[in-house]
């Protein structure tokens, strides 16, 4: 009977042990996958900067570029309702476009009011991986 419940301490020491070894191994497993997250956030960043400087983008890019004006320009507009009445023309009216002769992401702010609307579009852009500055 002592035998069996010395061997009963050593198997729940052995598998204590074990489930240490597996929290250490989550842990390990969680934060590769963060990292692999950022590696590749940063590589599509970096690609997707180097065709914005070059003076132009990938065919294959343009669909996601697109998409990203898309979005960042629909949300400038969607906070309009958030600004205050002086600023919220130059959110509501705020529009942008990728010009593949200029190899850029073009908008439609001409006033200084419009900068606070281009400055949060930039960030969105920057944010979905184009960075336009």
């Amino acid at each position: 009977m002592a035998a069996r419940a010395k061997e009963s301490q050593q198997t729940a020491a052995l598998l204590a042990e074990q489930e240490k070894e597996i929290a250490i191994l989550r842990a390990d497993l969680a934060l590769a996958k963060d990292r692999l997250a950022t590696i590749e956030a940063t590589k599509t960043e970096v690609k997707n900067r180097a065709a914005l400087a070059s003076g132009g983008t990938p065919a294959d890019q343009l669909p996601a570029l697109r998409k990203a004006i898309a979005e960042c320009a629909s949300n400038v507009r969607g906070s309009a309702m958030q600004r205050d009445p002086i600023e919220q023309k130059f959110f509501s009216d705020f529009d942008a476009y990728y010009n593949p002769a200029a190899g850029r992401v073009q908008d439609n702010v001409i006033y200084n009011g419009g900068l606070p609307a281009k400055y949060q579009f930039n960030k969105c852009m920057t944010e979905q991986g184009w960075p336009l500055s």
